[in-house]
């Protein structure tokens, strides 16, 4: 027995050291950031990119070392007190059609330069290098109270093209965003370089800052127009009065078409003028026109807006004049065709719900859609909280993506561990049923040889003792000749109380040779009541008397003492005259109340121990309530077992 003792102890330590972790819940914390990233991932921007771009951005000369210092400055139309600069990586596709970041500069520094030569650092990768990043801006805060002239973007080390066989380093930048604000300071601002491979229409250095990227800012809305203005007129002229005077520095106009997955063909900028000028003018029939901007044979955009810098003229009414509009090859289509016209002054919206005039005479479109901010696809968003939110959701899927693998890696150890806890587990339920069925067989082979001792010295010695008392009461009485009526009462009581313990004792030892009880508790609870009350008035009242019947042997048996214990209690001390008994189940609870006429129990004696012994044992409540005037009522409330 101590072995198995040990055994087991041993093995709880162990279980519970292999279970520490299994129950610690590792993965708890790792599922409700996950919950939280899904959540928040709900409310962000989609980024939904493509490399279908008219540019590129800019490309730097091949070199065949790569530690290369490229300073590339960004000198700003205006000097300006940035906040957010965001710089885009070039996207490209691979062979299984999968978007990735193309040589982006490993090490490099970005400095704000002040008009007065002062310099303020807002990125150092001089000496560490910067992880491959995504396609999603890469987001460098600037100081707001510095007022920057120039951005200057310095290379310190190139990176390897893995797609050649050739010792060839380069850089590419995709472009730049430098807001103050919602104001996008850097647009069409000069870039100067030392270092550059110009491709037309794909690579310069000022595709860097000429506003074409891999994201549009727009949430897709299938329920709206697919079509805003498509003529077939080859000259289209917009008018705008905007209510005020106004400051106009911004143009942008999105086409009819634009791409949100990766395919280079289709009618992407179809209709879309190659040939725009946008005049500003304070009276009504354009006679102080100002041209604010012009371009000649712009190339048509296959996604995004074109966003133009114009030169910041006030005015209240704006004319845009279309020529040329794009036909796509194999389109036989023709005229001019755009989605969205929308005007600027430092980021801030001026053209939003002012429709138009238009002089299109041939030609379907909705003059009340050009300035209601959806473009082809869908609603347009601001481009700066756009912007952010897509590189916050890039991070924030990054790190869902570091916490799946880690909770594959604790599901892993969970796995093992809890594999290693069942077998210890076993192993403890085993030894200890071991134990208990030991135990239980060492008890019950006591009790055994206890309940013979006592049930043998009960026949033996107290039931022989008290038959003996009943024989010589009668032979007394017998012998007895003059004795008085008070004599031979106290003969009789003798007689009949030996002969009842007698009966009693049987059936104890009845019950503790065959460990039960036999026969209907109620009748034997009537004629206990009758045996003990036989010169008091006394009345029993039965509800469910089956369900008495039903419980278990020993508590019929202890539920028969409880009542026992009662009577004797009002026979010895209540002096009471009448008695009632009522027994009731409701609910699967038993209820026995036996309620007495006599004095009642006094403050000193309290209420008897035995009553409480056997309560405890029926697990059940008891109360006890007793006053002179009413007599004493001792009820006791039990739970009925299931059947």
């Amino acid at each position: 027995m101590h072995v198995l003792v040990w055994l087991s102890s041993l093995l709880c330590v162990v279980a519970l050291l292999v279970m520490e972790d299994l129950f610690s819940d590792p993965a708890a914390p790792i599922l409700i950031e996950m919950r939280e990233i899904d959540d928040e991932l709900a409310s962000l921007a989609p980024a939904r990119v493509t490399p279908a771009v008219p540019t590129l951005g800019y490309l730097s000369d091949y070199w065949k070392s790569p530690d290369v210092s490229i300073p590339v400055d960004i000198v700003l139309r205006r000097v300006a007190k940035l906040d957010t600069l965001m710089v885009l990586p070039v996207a490209a596709v691979d062979e299984q059609n999968v978007s990735h970041s193309f040589q982006f500069p490993l090490r490099f520094t970005i400095e704000l330069i002040a008009a007065d030569g002062a310099i303020r650092m807002i990125a150092d990768y001089s000496q560490e290098d910067y992880p491959t990043p995504g396609l999603e801006p890469q987001i460098f805060p600037c100081p707001p109270e510095f007022e920057a002239q120039t951005i200057r973007f310095t290379n310190l080390r190139l990176r390897k093209n893995p797609q050649e066989a050739s010792e060839n380093y380069f850089m590419t930048l995709g472009e730049v965003f430098a807001f103050s604000g919602d104001w996008n300071a850097a647009l069409n601002a000069e870039v100067r370089t030392e270092s550059s491979k110009p491709v037309p229409l794909t690579w310069h250095p000022s595709f860097l800052v000429d506003g074409f990227s891999n994201y549009a800012p727009v949430e897709l809305d299938i329920d709206r127009p697919l079509i805003t203005i498509l003529t077939r007129d080859d000259e289209l002229t917009a008018t705008l009065d905007l209510g005020k005077q106004v400051v106009v520095d911004e143009l942008r106009i999105w086409p009819i078409d634009y791409s949100s997955n990766h395919s280079h063909t289709g009618s992407h900028g179809q209709g879309f003028p190659l040939n725009l000028q946008l005049e500003a003018a304070l009276q009504p029939d354009f006679s102080d026109a100002k041209v604010v901007y012009r371009n000649d044979d712009f190339p048509r955009p296959n996604v995004g807006a074109l966003m133009k810098a114009v030169t910041p003229v006030t005015g209240r009414y704006l004319r845009l004049t279309a020529r040329d509009g794009y036909q796509h090859p194999g389109n036989s289509n023709t005229g001019i065709g755009f989605a969205e016209l929308e005007l600027f002054q430092k980021g801030k919206l001026l053209s939003r719900g002012i429709s138009p005039k238009l002089d299109a005479t041939r030609g379907r479109y909705l003059k009340s859609r050009l300035t209601d901010g959806f473009s082809k696809t869908g609603r347009i968003r601001p481009l700066k909280n756009w912007m952010l939110q897509v590189a916050r959701r890039a991070a924030l899927e990054k790190r869902h993506a570091d916490l799946s693998l880690t909770l594959d890696s604790v599901h892993a150890r969970q796995s093992a561990t809890l594999r290693w806890a069942g077998i210890l587990l076993a192993a403890l339920i085993g030894v200890f049923f071991l134990f208990f069925f030991i135990s239980r067989y060492r008890n019950e082979k006591r009790l055994h040889r206890m309940r013979d001792d006592i049930a043998g010295d009960l026949h033996d010695e107290v039931g022989a003792n008290i038959s003996s008392i009943a024989g010589t009461a009668e032979i007394l009485q017998e012998s007895v000749s003059d004795a008085t009526p008070k004599q031979n009462k106290l003969f009789s009581d003798i007689i009949r109380t030996a002969r009842r313990t007698a009966r009693e004792t049987n059936r104890l030892i009845q019950f503790l040779e065959r460990r039960r009880m036999d026969g209907d508790l109620i009748l034997q609870m009537e004629s206990t009541a009758r045996q003990l009350l036989p010169d008091t008035e006394h009345q029993c009242h039965w509800q469910d008397a089956e369900v008495f019947n039903r419980l278990p042997s020993a508590k019929k048996w202890d539920l028969l003492l409880f009542f026992k214990e009662s009577l004797h209690n009002i026979v010895k001390h209540s002096c009471a005259t009448k008695v009632t008994v009522e027994g009731f189940v409701s609910a699967r609870i038993l209820t026995l109340s036996v309620h007495d006429n006599g004095t009642g129990i006094s403050d000193n004696a309290g209420t008897p121990a035995h009553l409480k012994l056997r309560a405890r044992k029926l697990k059940g409540r008891l109360s006890v309530q007793s006053s002179p005037d009413t007599g004493t009522t001792i009820r006791l409330v039990m739970k009925t077992p299931r059947s």
